[in-house]
């Protein structure tokens, strides 16, 4: 996964949108509660983003 030995020690981040893809998957493959409740917790922060966004 890593490109040579100074990337060890970083941290490999996705977006929401990928994040959210995963979750939306298991959800819709078998009703997963848990990722229901996650794509819930997600929908959430993009709502705020819309708010901070007119806000600032």
């Amino acid at each position: 996964m890593y490109l040579d030995d100074k990337l060890v020690e970083i941290e490999h981040l996705c977006c929401m949108a990928h994040a959210g893809s995963k979750f939306k998957y298991a959800f819709e493959l078998g009703n997963d509660k848990d990722a229901e409740y996650i794509l819930r917790c997600i929908g959430e922060l993009y709502n705020l983003e819309r708010e901070y966004e007119t806000v600032f």
